[in-house]
């Protein structure tokens, strides 16, 4: 389950390109803020981001701070469920070995979505791998996805 907070300065968060969100997923539970994703050309491979702060909580925790946070000005304004597959690829080099994080993912409402995680290079690499060259990317975040295909 993942929840997206508000606040009253809910401008800022989308001029900075920002999210709140609560996670509970199988790695824990998680309290995320993430801003300054960027959407690069093509070439570039994906997104950006400049800032990235999480907090790992225990289990018993996430229903406690989805009470906490509307206290706080926070408030729940989109939940959802995603179903994801993940798996760590070894990627050679000349002389470096990298590791790519490959997600499918699925949430309601949108087609299953591939997400890559490395670097620029291992991304290309994974994307040749995978003969993903034509196909279309796209550099938009879960919550810009949901947005995208409510308007479909």
């Amino acid at each position: 389950s993942t929840i997206y907070f508000s606040t009253k300065c809910l401008e800022k968060f989308k001029q900075k390109r920002a999210v709140l969100r609560l996670r509970k997923a199988y790695s824990g539970v998680w309290l995320e803020y993430k801003e300054g994703y960027s959407s690069l050309s093509k070439k570039a491979f994906g997104l950006k981001r400049t800032k990235e702060i999480g907090v790992k909580l225990e289990e018993n925790q996430f229903s406690r701070l989805k009470e906490l946070l509307p206290h706080l000005g926070f408030k729940p304004f989109y939940s959802f469920r995603k179903y994801r597959i993940s798996y760590q690829l070894p990627i050679s080099f000349a002389k470096k070995k990298e590791t790519v994080k490959v997600e499918l993912d699925k949430i309601k409402g949108i087609p299953w979505f591939l997400e890559i995680e490395g670097s620029k290079r291992a991304i290309k690499k994974t994307i040749s791998l995978l003969s993903l060259e034509n196909h279309k990317i796209v550099s938009l975040n879960s919550f810009e996805l949901l947005e995208y295909y409510k308007r479909k």
